[in-house]
């Protein structure tokens, strides 16, 4: 855009009149957004008021064409972009313009990565972690479309704060964190691997063993719909929700 500006202001400060004209871009976009009626771009702005100004005395087109393809005027514009791009910036004339939704993209991307980073860090929530491994800012949970009761046993179940022996035992309410098959009876455990439930895990998830990499891509309903189907689990959690 600003190489269409400054061609058109040389031609208007040379005077330039009763000419046929040609301006060649391989920027399509910059060619759309002069063809706009509306831009929220100050440089689109001034590039169209001062080819309109070039264009009153003159038959001024601006025309797209491919870049790469061995154009003459082009490949030279390319290599002096490139010799410009090595060179120390030290003017006061104004850099190209960057478009907001760039800013706005690494904004989001530098908080994203600062926040995966924290989580990362954080010697909590490490059962929420296997499930959650990534942060996103953007994204939105299906949990966000459950019913309440649902919402809490999924919360649950992830956290690992519902009523199962090991938090029970955690919190001094049971005796003992162990399932009825002897292992650590956690809301992963039922939900991954406890043998007692291979049957409807195979029903539900079409597999005997989920591996604990697995878990944060089970669907929120096949869990629900897993934990409604197992008993005594379906009992605990319905308990603590």
């Amino acid at each position: 855009m600003e190489g269409i500006r400054r061609a058109a202001s040389k031609l208007h400060s040379l005077r330039v009149q009763n000419q046929e004209i040609t301006i060649y871009s391989d920027n399509l976009s910059c060619i759309h957004a002069l063809r706009g009626i509306h831009t929220n771009s100050r440089l689109a702005a001034e590039t169209h008021s001062i080819l309109q100004t070039v264009g009153s005395t003159n038959r001024l087109t601006v025309e797209w064409i491919p870049g790469h393809r061995g154009h003459y005027g082009n490949e030279i514009a390319d290599r002096l972009a490139k010799e410009g791009c090595q060179r120390f910036f030290a003017s006061a004339e104004p850099l190209l313009p960057i478009r907001e939704s760039v800013v706005n993209a690494e904004i989001l991307h530098w908080v994203e990565d600062l926040w995966q980073n924290r989580w990362h860090a954080s010697h909590s929530c490490r059962q929420t972690k296997i499930w959650i491994p990534r942060v996103r800012i953007k994204s939105r949970s299906p949990a966000l479309h459950l019913g309440r009761r649902d919402l809490r046993i999924i919360v649950g179940t992830i956290t690992g704060h519902t009523a199962v022996k090991k938090y029970l035992h955690t919190v001094g309410i049971s005796p003992d964190p162990f399932c009825v098959c002897g292992e650590v009876e956690s809301a992963i455990h039922l939900i991954a691997d406890c043998p007692i439930h291979v049957m409807n895990r195979l029903l539900h998830f079409q597999r005997a063993i989920i591996s604990v990499e697995e878990l944060f891509s089970l669907s929120y309903k096949r869990m629900l719909s897993y934990i409604m189907a197992t008993g005594s689990l379906a009992e605990g959690l319905q308990q603590s929700a």
